[in-house]
């Protein structure tokens, strides 16, 4: 799908974009996590996700990555922004990509 798409403009993000926010993230997000909880925090709570979505308000949809650096399934988690600071900043919204994508424009996430 980003192969055929590269994003839509609205909620998934185009190759580039996704790139973007892993920079930004390991920029702005790992010294915070360093300085308040710890590089095993800011691995758990943001660095283990792909995200290839976002809600427009902060918040990012993506896949959980294993250790070992692969997808750990098809569940779509959202990473909430307002919750960084607690020990749990995502949830499960669909069981895989068709799911998500089918709730999302349905106004069901």
């Amino acid at each position: 799908m980003l192969r055929e798409m590269n994003g839509d403009r609205w909620c998934l993000l185009s190759a580039d974009e996704i790139i973007e926010n892993v920079r930004v993230n390991r920029e702005t997000l790992r010294p915070f996590f360093e300085e308040e909880f710890g590089m095993e925090e800011y691995l758990e709570r943001v660095d283990r996700f792909i995200f290839f979505a976002k809600n427009g308000c902060g918040d990012y949809y993506g896949y959980r990555v294993g250790p070992n650096g692969t997808v750990e399934g098809p569940t779509v988690y959202i990473w909430e922004h307002e919750k960084i600071g607690e020990k749990c900043c995502w949830k499960e919204v669909a069981a895989n990509l068709s799911e998500f994508i089918t709730k999302y424009y349905n106004d069901e996430i």
